[in-house]
């Protein structure tokens, strides 16, 4: 299956979406540990 290459950063998810952006920086730093990166769910 093929990968998106279309990355977004936090502020543009924000932006994109109206969101509150520490908002969103406080659920990913919930969801995504240090060593969550790489797993898969």
């Amino acid at each position: 299956m093929a990968r998106s290459m279309h990355i977004c950063t936090i502020e543009d998810v924000a932006t994109m979406t109206g969101e509150n952006l520490e908002l969103l920086r406080e659920i990913v730093s919930i969801r995504a540990g240090p060593r969550d990166f790489g797993r898969r769910a």
